[in-house]
């Protein structure tokens, strides 16, 4: 019999869903949407911004997001994105469509987001992009639109803003090309943007660091959005630490990375590449620190770059719990772990896959983690839900 933990809709997926809905030419509906608090936000936003949504429940409490997309879609003055840095590059190149410079900004934890290449594209597109503070984040003030239907970009810290630049490709009159000067970390949520793309039906073309996205105008569908994979780890580590049965989602489990590195994992291969999918390195760094598991993570670097500096969060948690942890240039190690259970008070730095991440340890540790409430970004229910592997 499997342990019932029931994994949240893709985060990710509902975010790219959600703008693609709201500039289809009918209404759409997404079902098994993200419950997390972005997909609530970027919802809020889009509303502001003229489409018609609501949320629901079904008979059995599954969740509907209903989409009414307006003729079109006009960003407001001002935009607040709390903590979420999809919904302000998403949202960013829809100034094309306003009347007016669009002032973006958000929480702490987002204005410590680097914006940079966010700024790049957008310049490079046409726009006027403006920082206030100084600084490499949040707030900018963005007006103007595309004067260009080509456009070369960077994606070594975030692939974000070029699924951005994609995302509003569709309604502009000769479409868009993006040229990646480089290869693009996060490449998968790359992938995944080309394929909401084309669930929409959107004509893509890929050919090596060009992308292509031709003009057009697209139907509103029903969507059902896959399980979030980013997510996965958490249950699959945890049923494996405690024995009690779970099996792993069987949707989208083909094209995810998880599986096929877990499976690496746990055959003992001491080096596994994350560059693709950096939002895997919270889980396993833990996972390696449980099992007393030698292993080095490499292609990290932007894992630096997330809701905390996730590298150095790790390094520094993992050592109240008497874990060795060796950092270099986009790497990290886990190299010993102390035996014994230890009494600890961590940290997850308000970030979401941190304070999950942590909270394995009271697997083997009595641990306490500071900020639990971040994880309703992306799994409300988290704590709740993970009792059923032992949590």
């Amino acid at each position: 019999m499997t342990t019932a933990v029931r994994v949240p809709g893709s985060k990710s997926w509902t975010q790219r869903a959600l703008i693609l809905a709201a500039t289809a030419r009918s209404g759409c509906r997404l079902v098994n949407p993200s419950p997390g608090e972005d997909s609530r936000v970027l919802a809020a936003l889009l509303r502001d911004a003229g489409a018609g949504i609501t949320v629901a429940e079904d008979e059995e409490g599954a969740l509907g997001i209903d989409v009414s997309p307006p003729e079109v879609l006009r960003l407001p003055e001002r935009l607040f994105c709390h903590d979420g840095a999809s919904q302000a590059r998403f949202l960013a190149p829809f100034t094309h469509w306003a009347d007016h410079p669009v002032r973006m900004d958000g929480s702490d934890q987002l204005r410590a987001r680097p914006m940079d290449e966010l700024r790049g594209a957008l310049t490079a597109a046409g726009f006027t992009v403006t920082a206030h503070h100084g600084g490499p984040g949040l707030p900018l003030v963005v007006e103007g639109g595309f004067s260009t239907a080509s456009v070369t970009c960077s994606a070594r810290t975030s692939s974000q803003h070029v699924s951005a630049l994609l995302l509003a490709a569709p309604g502009l009159p000769g479409g868009l090309r993006v040229t990646l000067d480089g290869p693009a970390v996060s490449s998968t949520y790359l992938q995944m943007t080309l394929e909401a793309l084309r669930m929409f039906g959107v004509d893509v073309q890929t050919a090596g660091e060009v992308l292509t996205v031709g003009p057009c105008t697209f139907d509103g569908r029903e969507v059902e959005l896959p399980p979030d994979w980013s997510l996965v780890p958490f249950p699959a580590i945890a049923a494996h630490l405690t024995g009690l049965p779970w099996e792993l989602p069987t949707e989208g489990r083909e094209v995810a990375l998880f599986p096929p590195l877990w499976e690496r994992f746990l055959f003992g291969e001491s080096t596994l590449d994350l560059k693709a999918d950096p939002d895997l390195l919270p889980p396993l760094a833990v996972a390696a620190a449980l099992l007393d598991r030698p292993v080095t993570f490499r292609g990290i670097g932007h894992a630096a770059h997330k809701e905390s500096d996730r590298v150095a969060v790790l390094a520094r948690e993992l050592a109240k719990v008497g874990v060795q942890v060796e950092v270099g240039p986009g790497t990290l190690a886990i190299t010993r772990c102390a035996p014994g259970s230890r009494d600890a008070t961590l940290s997850g730095d308000g970030d979401h896959r941190m304070v999950m991440a942590l909270a394995l340890l009271g697997l083997r540790h009595r641990v306490t983690v500071a900020g639990h409430a971040a994880v309703a970004k992306s799994w409300p229910d988290y704590f709740e839900d993970m009792r059923a592997v032992g949590l």
